[in-house]
């Protein structure tokens, strides 16, 4: 009996010290597979691009993200939904599954962008009156994280894509101390990530 609770103390403490370990690590891969759907994206609006002009989407928020979509820019898998939902989040959401259970069937969740909704993505683009030229600057923010209701990740990093192909990460801590920020609470309201309120002064060029 003693040698037995001596194996389930030896379990409980190996427990409470690598679970932290290994949910740290699952978070950043969450990170880092949303990074690359932005990259994804990015390579989406060039196909766009070239199909009009090189002009971008004219539509803003969330309809510039949908609109390399509806505009038929690539073939209409289950695995190219996937990447308008951010890695981590989009299981439990059961706009992501209503979709993801129409194309499953043969249907087009998103036939034209009328038919769409700010739901129908994880990510907030261009705003409409910001979409100055097809020839925007590398520095210029076309998508990021939406954060809409809850953080995106439960570290409260938010991805950036910028007009270069470029995908900044910011942390938390990183947030924390560029943007006077304080401590991240789980529970508080997570921060814009577009709009004018938006403490990343890129993401202000961005709507929902």
């Amino acid at each position: 009996m003693i040698e037995l609770m001596i194996v389930i103390a030896i379990i409980g403490l190996l427990a409470a010290t690598l679970l932290p370990a290994l949910t740290s690590n699952k978070v950043q891969a969450y990170i880092a597979a949303d990074q690359a759907q932005l990259r994804t994206h990015f390579s989406w609006l060039q196909i766009y691009q070239s199909k009009h002009k090189q002009a971008l989407p004219m539509e803003g928020g969330y309809k510039f993200v949908l609109s390399t979509w509806t505009e038929k820019t690539f073939d209409h898998t289950e695995e190219n939904l996937d990447k308008y939902f951010t890695p981590g989040l989009r299981d439990n959401d059961p706009d992501y599954r209503l979709a993801r259970g129409q194309i499953e069937k043969g249907t087009d969740p998103w036939p034209d962008l009328n038919s769409t909704r700010t739901q129908d993505t994880h990510y907030v683009g261009r705003a409409k009156d910001k979409i100055k030229s097809a020839t925007m600057g590398e520095n210029e923010a076309w998508m990021a994280n939406d954060n809409e209701g809850l953080p995106s990740f439960p570290d409260g990093t938010v991805n950036v894509l910028f007009g270069g192909g470029a995908v900044r990460s910011y942390s938390w801590p990183d947030l924390k101390e560029r943007f006077s920020l304080g401590d991240f609470d789980k529970n508080a309201p997570p921060i814009e990530t577009w709009g004018p309120n938006s403490p990343i002064p890129e993401c202000r060029s961005l709507a929902n």
